[in-house]
């Protein structure tokens, strides 16, 4: 018959680790606004090769609606694998335990 120990359900449930985001939170680099955008604007050619990447980081070229994006598409990917979860059967197990 199946057990359910609450103790490692508990102790897995603890475990979990804290949530990743998919982004960082869109920031503003005064070099990227100098070096790029503001030469852009006077119709200025930029040689990307000589910009200096360690300058600025990655959350500096994040767009501002790519955390709602990426929240869309996670719950996108979770609908659909709930989806996928529901049309699979049940199938017999060898160890007969909860955990």
């Amino acid at each position: 018959m199946l057990e359910f120990h609450p103790e490692i359900f508990t102790e897995l449930l603890y475990s979990v680790p804290e949530k990743i985001p998919y982004c960082e939170t869109p920031q503003h680099s005064e070099y990227l606004q100098t070096e790029v955008f503001d030469r852009l604007r006077r119709g200025e050619t930029i040689d990307l090769t000589k910009l200096d990447l360690n300058a600025f980081d990655l959350c500096n070229t994040a767009m501002a609606w790519s955390e709602d994006h990426y929240r869309g598409m996670e719950q996108g990917w979770q609908k659909g694998f709930n989806k996928m979860l529901k049309l699979i059967h049940a199938s017999p197990r060898e160890k007969r335990a909860f955990f």
